[in-house]
């Protein structure tokens, strides 16, 4: 049991992804001034932990023993009982649904919609032509976490909210991006579709470069603006991803770049205190 619950165990079962969404989704009520259920932070858990399940165990599930990242071998080990996991997560969830506020419920049965036709199209249908997924996945995180405070909004977002907003969905597609970029040997022997192999590095190091400046220049002008706590914060989970991506090379960073990339979106715990 020990074992299995092992800091690498967490990571391999998303957990931290699960808790770091959680956090990031409080963060962003407070910043829109909205008082999150707890209920619609446990589905918001649910659901991110369901989805990043569901897509492991298919990835696993379709390919070869000797293409099976540490990730996916512990998901294709375990498969029984994730899979019994995934099913009682999602009845639970569905049990959930009602005792949130009905516009959640809208918006999140949209957003749910259009994450199984991505799926579909992906695992399924065999898609030829998909948006990138890290793009894709990128719009449907940030989305997810803004979900439940900006369905909530009675006013019209503010020019800062949109923002942070827009910044953390850098930081979310830079993340993406990298891990792609640092994943990339392990894609090519298993054939998974992403960025890097598409467009090709070098292109891949040009966006990352670019969207790096826009990152920065963003922040910056939160600085300005006088939203100093909220600039502190964003910057320091963004410049975690700048040392991965600098130091994409080191040892240490080869190693253990996923917890540090993952880990990033606990920081907003620190803005809550």
């Amino acid at each position: 049991m020990q074992k299995f619950l092992s800091f690498i165990t967490i990571n391999h079962l998303s957990i931290d992804v699960v808790i770091g969404s959680i956090i990031s989704s409080i963060f962003l009520s407070i910043i829109t001034d909205i008082k999150y259920s707890n209920t619609s932070l446990l589905i918001l858990g649910l659901v991110v932990w369901s989805i990043y399940t569901f897509d492991h165990l298919l990835d696993a599930k379709n390919s070869k023993a000797d293409q099976l990242s540490a990730r996916l071998a512990f998901h294709k080990r375990h498969s029984s009982i994730l899979t019994k996991a995934l099913i009682f997560t999602i009845l639970l969830t569905a049990c959930l649904l009602p005792f949130i506020p009905y516009k959640t419920l809208l918006y999140g049965t949209v957003l749910s919609s259009a994450v199984l036709v991505y799926f579909l199209s992906i695992h399924f249908l065999k898609s030829k032509f998909i948006l990138h997924k890290e793009l894709v996945i990128a719009i449907i995180y940030t989305a997810g976490i803004c979900l439940g405070p900006v369905s909530q909004m009675t006013n019209p977002i503010s020019n800062f909210q949109l923002l942070v907003i827009s910044i953390f969905f850098i930081i979310v597609l830079f993340n993406l991006l990298v891990f792609s970029l640092m994943d990339q040997k392990e894609d090519l022997n298993a054939k998974f579709p992403s960025f890097v192999m598409a467009a090709g590095e070098p292109i891949t190091l040009v966006v990352l470069k670019v969207l790096g400046l826009v990152g920065i220049a963003l922040i910056t002008y939160l600085t300005v603006l006088g939203f100093v706590r909220e600039s502190v914060l964003l910057a320091s989970m963004f410049g975690v991803l700048q040392i991965i991506f600098w130091r994409r090379e080191n040892t240490y960073i080869i190693k253990y770049y996923r917890y540090a990339g993952d880990g990033i979106f606990l920081f907003p715990i620190f803005y809550l205190l």
